[in-house]
């Protein structure tokens, strides 16, 4: 089940990038403003690992990795109705959360791999 919210949380965290070539013909992008729509979604998922991490710690990764997958619906339906370069720019900052999702998987699989020692 892990696998299959990770798969789901990197569609919508990849959706940016595949769609760029879509984007400079509909919003006429320079090579500078594609590279910024697609680098900005990787950055804020890199920054975004380790507040996920600490509130895995706190919540436990399950739970807060479904709240990310309820979250990621927002964004991924959200850009669909992006009519500017400014509101793609902005859901680009919150489609960087689901990139976040890697720490979270990380976690899961560490904590059922390696528990905790008793005692």
């Amino acid at each position: 089940m892990s696998t299959l919210g990770f798969a789901i949380t990197f569609a919508v965290w990849g959706m940016v990038s595949a769609l760029a070539p879509k984007f400079v013909e509909m919003y006429h992008l320079s090579f500078v403003q594609k590279s910024v729509l697609i680098a900005i979604p990787v950055l804020l998922g890199s920054v975004g690992r380790l507040p996920m991490g600490i509130l895995a710690d706190k919540y436990g990764g399950r739970r807060v990795f479904a709240l990310l997958l309820l979250f990621c619906v927002i964004p991924a339906i959200g850009a669909s109705f992006a009519n500017s370069f400014a509101s793609l720019i902005a859901w680009g900052f919150v489609i960087g959360c689901a990139g976040s999702s890697f720490s979270l998987d990380s976690y899961n699989c560490a904590k059922q791999r390696w528990p905790r020692p008793g005692g």
